[in-house]
């Protein structure tokens, strides 16, 4: 089912100013860029252990903190377990961005918890 801890995001006011302290100032390894609906994303590499995230929006949410993400192996499956218990906490469709498939949903004290499979 789960496989390891994939990444986790943060939401910035700005991805270029990030980007430029996350890869000039610790060193940190761009891995993709890309546009999203609602804005756009990079991810970065830290000592080819992990990924972080760097989420800048067209709407003003929080920033800091935004979602941390679970590798699975069977993402359809574990999808269908969710909406065949009605999980209340589930929060999006099965989707695909960027070769990867995905479904959020929040946890008990409402953390955004992405599911993600890697094609």
């Amino acid at each position: 089912m789960f496989k390891s801890l994939d990444h986790v995001a943060i939401a910035v006011s700005s991805l270029e100013e990030s980007l430029a302290f996350y890869q000039d100032k610790l060193g940190l390894m761009l891995l993709q860029r890309l546009e999203t609906g609602t804005g756009k994303a990079a991810f970065v590499e830290i000592a080819g252990h992990g990924q972080l995230e760097l989420i800048q929006s067209q709407h003003p949410v929080t920033r800091g903190f935004h979602h941390f993400a679970i590798l699975s192996d069977d993402i359809e499956h574990m999808y269908a377990e969710f909406r065949r218990t009605s999980t209340p906490t589930h929060e999006s469709e099965l989707d695909v961005v960027g070769g990867k498939k995905f479904f959020m949903m929040r946890d008990p004290d409402n953390v955004v918890v992405q599911v993600i499979q890697r094609e």
